[in-house]
């Protein structure tokens, strides 16, 4: 047996996170992908039985609890805990809470809004859900010989998942105020998706990955992953003071930003060096999982490198006062990193059951339409930043919203045909 071959063999282990997460992670992006394209719909047509604004609230959160949280916590918990401590039922428990809360948020938003006082309980419990779930798995994953620098990064992304969640009760605090302050909203916002875009979501990832890769890799290497882990854990607090720019806030401010910005591009020179450093690995995966693999990570490059010259005022303020763009970055993340990352890491694991056609052609077509969106989108950006606005844009972005939803539908059947459910 050959080098790919033993490292296929050992990646191809069943998983062990038990099929009820497995199902319903992929059937909540299924539906995270169809509320998508209602939101889509929603600009274009009449559509009276929906309201806008609630939708965006609750695919916002759903998209956030039902997939990326419930879906890497299964991870970290399932694939990285030993399999004696994965299994105490508290997780089982505690997940349900995360599915239960979410969906139940969901259609309490759908229907009253964010602000009621029903949606604002369902999101509480919700958070609760998360403090207790974060509180155990650090508590378990501290007595396992689970690499230090894996240990690192998975304890370091839940505990940011728990701070954003002071961002959460402050948008309660502002509403219940009836405070008509733009600058206090929009920086609760920032805060928020800061610390679970560039916290959470992206911690977890790198947990994961580099809980496969280390035992692969040469001991520079090892370093390097150790080196990149330090800095990106470090980048995170002052980064977030780049989010607050736009408001022209106190000069402490900028000075903190400014060493956000230094330590994100050490980050990013960081992260090319640790990339070639163990690129032989790259070549020791199937051709898809190398696809969605090389996809996250230069999502990932891309997104850290340009978040770096946020620091600069004339880019600062063309980011952030263009929405177009600040949701391309936002899915950059969401899906073109994250996202791509867990669906590769769940062909790997044959969660689609063994190599096969099908599962390929429909992880591929919602590839497509990923990339897609994030094209339209940061052309409609650019447009915006020169007061540039083309209606055909919605149109295109209603196709894509269209084709990923087909995509996600696709990923769905294959898993129904892998005989898994």
């Amino acid at each position: 047996m050959n080098e790919r071959e033993s490292y296929l063999h050992s990646t191809r282990i069943k998983m062990r996170i038990p099929k009820i997460w497995l199902n319903l992670s992929i059937f909540n992006l299924c539906i995270v992908a169809l509320l998508g394209f209602l939101l889509r719909s929603k600009q274009l047509f009449e559509m009276q039985f929906i309201d806008y604004n609630h939708l965006v609230d609750a695919h916002g959160r759903f998209a956030f609890g039902a997939w990326v949280t419930l879906t890497l916590f299964s991870l970290l918990i399932y694939e990285v805990l030993p399999e004696a401590i994965s299994k105490k039922r508290i997780y089982s428990w505690l997940l349900a809470g995360i599915f239960i809360f979410s969906w139940a948020a969901l259609i309490s938003m759908s229907i009253l809004g964010g602000n009621s006082m029903l949606s604002n309980i369902f999101a509480t419990l919700f958070i609760f859900v998360c403090y207790i779930l974060s509180g155990v798995f650090i508590r378990d994953i501290l007595q396992t010989s689970v690499h230090k620098t894996v240990m690192m990064l998975s304890i370091s992304a839940v505990v940011f998942l728990i701070m954003s969640s002071g961002a959460t009760f402050s948008f309660v605090i502002l509403f219940y105020l009836k405070s008509l302050n733009a600058i206090y909203y929009r920086d609760a916002l920032f805060t928020y998706l800061h610390m679970q875009y560039n916290g959470f979501f992206t911690l977890a990832v790198f947990a994961l990955l580099f809980h496969k890769l280390l035992p692969k890799v040469s001991d520079n290497a090892n370093r390097q992953i150790f080196r990149f882990s330090v800095l990106i854990i470090c980048s995170i607090i002052p980064s977030l003071f780049l989010s607050y720019l736009w408001s022209d806030p106190p000069q402490i401010f900028w000075i903190l930003a400014g060493i956000g910005s230094l330590f994100v591009f050490l980050t990013f020179i960081s992260f090319v060096i640790l990339s070639l450093s163990v690129r032989h690995v790259i070549h020791l995966v199937s051709p898809i999982v190398r696809y969605f693999g090389i996809l996250s990570m230069c999502a990932f490059g891309i997104k850290e490198f340009l978040q770096g010259f946020t620091i600069f005022p004339i880019i600062n303020n063309a980011v952030f006062a263009s929405r177009p763009t600040i949701i391309g970055f936002l899915h950059l993340v969401f899906l073109g990193f994250a996202t791509h990352f867990i669906l590769g890491w769940y062909y790997n694991r044959e969660v689609f059951g063994p190599p096969n056609k099908n599962a390929i052609i429909a992880l591929v077509f919602f590839s497509i339409g990923v990339v897609m969106n994030e094209v339209i989108l940061m052309i409609q950006g650019l447009g915006s930043m020169f007061i540039i606005g083309y209606s055909i844009f919605a149109w295109f972005l209603w196709a894509a919203s269209i084709w990923m939803l087909v995509g996600t539908l696709m990923i769905g059947f294959s898993r129904i045909a892998a005989k898994k459910v």
